[in-house]
């Protein structure tokens, strides 16, 4: 019998080591898209029939709630993208604060909701197609470890 040179894997630790990568790539994105959309008027260009400022703020703000999702730091999957649209009117309001260049825009909320909007229509996609999954179709091909934690789960997303 031979035996492997690899460190035997320890599910646990990885998990916590994942998430804490998810936490540093939330923080240092929170970090950007904050500066980002407190800096001076850039004069953005429109390119064809989207403004690059609100396209900004659509996928800006939609990553930041599937990153806050992916850090687990809040317990349920419907907490992340509400506590990310509540931010976006809070971040749109210290706009004004900041100086000139800047100022509160409907536009930009809108934006940033529509891309919330987007990444919780992600998220509760991904979850429930793994329940299903799990669930119902693929039964007989999962590890029996995951498959008893997938049916143990109480409560829906």
């Amino acid at each position: 019998m031979t035996t492997s040179s690899l460190p035997e894997f320890d599910g646990p630790r990885a998990l916590r080591r994942a998430i804490g990568n998810w936490r540093l790539l939330f923080l240092i994105s929170f970090a950007i898209l904050t500066v980002g959309t407190h800096l001076p008027n850039a004069n953005l260009q429109a390119v064809g029939p989207v403004l690059p400022d609100k396209l900004f703020h659509f996928v800006g703000f939609g990553i930041l709630a599937l990153l806050l999702w992916r850090t687990r730091l809040l317990p349920l999957a419907w907490m992340p993208p509400v506590a990310v649209a509540v931010w976006i009117p809070l971040d749109e309001w210290t706009q004004g604060l900041v100086g000139s260049g800047r100022t509160v825009a409907t536009d930009d909320m809108i934006a940033g909701w529509m891309g919330v909007t987007a990444a919780t229509v992600m998220i509760f996609t991904l979850i429930w197609g793994v329940l299903v999954y799990v669930r119902f179709l693929g039964f007989a091909q999962l590890p029996e470890a995951f498959r008893d934690f997938v049916v143990s789960l109480e409560f829906s997303p």
